[in-house]
């Protein structure tokens, strides 16, 4: 039996109610919550509190206890202090990150409990020190790597969370609702590849279809070849070898592959589903950002981008763009940036290559293959241009007559020289002129 005071806190995703992460307590009778790095929960929104929540276990009964300027919220109402039973969901202000609370029956508040009673909060601060509080597990939600939740995509998530909470966009989300709130398990599914159940189309590609899908608990990602692709041998092996090429990178900017496999007869690959916000979609949504925060970014980038050039069969992304690279939600390793979309990606040198990368950060040389890790440092100097002015790379190529090569000369507000010229070299026309993403990352230290 377990011990009375044990309870587990999952993060719910923002819009779909799909687990992300757990937390497990089982030798606690307060779990501090918020936003400060001395919680037991290390949570980060623009609304939510240095210390917002505690959980409080007293005569049996483990109570939420509201301390966030923003208040806390049950079935949409306001909270200061509250029963929770097994299955109970909490948000953290009015467009804050949802959690849902696992505990024994047996000590789950009794019913008839005043859910709002203006008790008293405690101290914010635990008992305990946190650094006693390590997560259990959260395998069973999909994370392999479980850390504290610790990432401001939450903040941005807010603002569209904001909206619905307000009217008009209540029916939509509901409609994309893919998981019941209380046992964490799908609504429904389209059909089934294999023992994946289908819940959610992502995309679709002249040469495959991604899915979300859900299988023993967790959710993945599949793509998967086209049928007419998939019966082309040349084409098959070679979308097997790239992405069992990725399978041994435990890189936390990196989506895990977890199988390369052949599902109803098509060419399939199971990855790690990865929640978060792509930085096309900040910038859209939040307009250029500081040279610090750009430079941060980037040196995850390139992080990731040593970890695919220098592995034991080097690869090549090919399509490197702010839409593919994402913030992590819930960051894994301590890393943020995570690089998705390796639909063209292709182990170095590989001559059948499919057109590659997007008008405006694609190197001269991959126009034509075969693609080297060059092209992908063009690409990383285009989205730094990007990051910085909130503009399209391609307003800063310059005429036919004066030579089509990228010139962030031109661009305006930047902080450092050195940035501009650091862009320079790394869209150099040349290839063989641009730095390696190891000597970008030394750059950019040097800068800040």
């Amino acid at each position: 039996m377990p011990p009375a005071d044990v309870i587990t806190l999952t993060l719910l995703h923002p819009l779909q109610s799909t687990p992300i992460q757990s937390w497990t307590f089982d030798q606690e009778t307060q779990v501090s919550i918020g936003r400060s790095t001395d919680n037991h929960v290390v949570l980060y929104s623009a609304v939510v509190s240095r210390h917002h929540v505690e959980l409080c276990y007293e005569n049996s009964v483990w109570e939420v206890v509201s301390l966030g300027a923003n208040g806390t919220y049950m079935d949409n109402h306001r909270v200061t202090r509250s029963p929770l039973k097994d299955g109970s969901v909490f948000r953290l202000a009015r467009s804050g990150p949802n959690l849902q609370v696992s505990i024994p029956a047996l000590f789950s508040a009794p019913l008839g409990r005043n859910s709002s009673s203006p008790l008293p909060p405690p101290s914010a601060k635990s008992s305990s020190p946190p650094s006693a509080k390590v997560p259990l597990s959260s395998q069973s939600l999909g994370v392999s790597h479980p850390q504290s939740a610790s990432s401001d995509a939450f903040a941005l998530a807010s603002e569209r969370i904001s909206k619905i909470l307000e009217g008009d966009e209540m029916a939509v989300v509901s409609g994309e609702l893919l998981f019941d709130t209380q046992t964490g398990q799908p609504l429904k599914a389209i059909h089934s590849v294999g023992a994946y159940q289908i819940l959610k189309p992502l995309g679709y590609g002249p040469m495959g279809m991604t899915h979300l899908v859900w299988h023993k608990g967790q959710t993945f990602v599949i793509k998967q070849l086209h049928e007419k692709w998939g019966r082309n041998p040349q084409v098959a092996a070679a979308f097997q070898t790239q992405f069992r090429s990725l399978q041994p990178l435990q890189h936390p900017g990196i989506p895990q592959v977890i199988d390369v496999l052949e599902l109803d007869g098509q060419q399939t690959v199971v990855m790690e589903m990865v929640y978060g916000q792509s930085l096309a979609e900040l910038i859209a949504s939040k307009g250029r950002i500081s040279q610090a925060e750009a430079i941060a970014l980037t040196l995850e980038v390139c992080d990731v981008l040593n970890a695919l050039h220098n592995a034991p069969s080097p690869i090549v992304h090919g399509d490197l763009h702010p839409r593919h690279l994402l913030r992590r939600q819930v960051l894994r390793s301590g890393q943020e940036i995570v690089l998705i979309d390796f639909g063209l990606s292709r182990w170095q040198g590989w001559e059948a290559g499919l057109p590659c990368a997007s008008k405006g950060y694609v190197g001269p040389e991959l126009l034509q293959p075969p693609p080297t890790a060059a092209g992908d440092v063009y690409a990383l100097g285009a989205t730094l241009a990007f990051l910085l002015t909130g503009q399209d790379p391609k307003n800063f190529y310059g005429t036919p007559e004066n030579g089509e090569r990228f010139r962030p000369e031109a661009m305006q507000g930047l902080e450092a020289t050195a940035v501009v010229r650091l862009i320079q070299d790394m869209t150099n026309p040349n290839p063989a002129f641009r730095p390696s993403a190891s000597a970008i990352a030394q750059m950019l230290r040097q800068i800040i």
